[in-house]
């Protein structure tokens, strides 16, 4: 079974807005004419440099219209009082400090936004739970105190 890859309506668009951008740049780079080989013996670095990033853009368009194709758009689940994909929950962790977590696909995952993919450990982990729910991830210790689903929540 081919892979498929999650995500939310947000990160649709943006990835959507990045296609458009980068198809746009490509083709008026295209546009205006492209660069020939210099007649001299010693190579042009701004040719190099023109292809390089050509080559770079093409390759992204690619990678993009694959993730496109394979994209599985998150939708809210019937039970929200389960932490499922596309769920912002706030977790207690060690002590009385809080944290507040949204799983996501891998393509989305930031984990320095508090966006982690649903294959992480922490994501992995809590997929399944609900409110109050203790979940111990290698040494750490997280309990649900909030589950969010857009605008539907759910508080301890």
């Amino acid at each position: 079974m081919e892979k498929q890859f999650f995500i939310t309506k947000n990160g649709l668009q943006k990835i959507k807005k990045e296609y458009q951008l980068i198809k746009q740049i490509v083709l008026a780079n295209k546009k205006e004419g492209l660069p020939t080989m210099p007649d001299s013996a010693s190579v042009d670095g701004e040719y190099i440099s023109f292809w390089e990033n050509m080559a770079f853009l093409e390759k992204r368009l690619l990678e993009i219209k694959d993730f496109l194709q394979k994209a599985v758009l998150i939708k809210t689940p019937d039970d929200k009082n389960v932490v499922a994909l596309g769920a912002t929950v706030l977790v207690q962790t060690g002590g009385n400090s809080k944290e507040k977590l949204t799983i996501v696909g891998t393509q989305e995952a930031d984990p320095s936004s508090g966006f982690i993919s649903h294959e992480s450990p922490v994501g992995k982990s809590l997929l399944g739970h609900k409110l109050n729910e203790e979940i111990k991830v290698f040494k750490n210790l997280y309990k649900i105190k909030e589950i969010k689903y857009n605008n539907a929540l759910l508080v301890s």
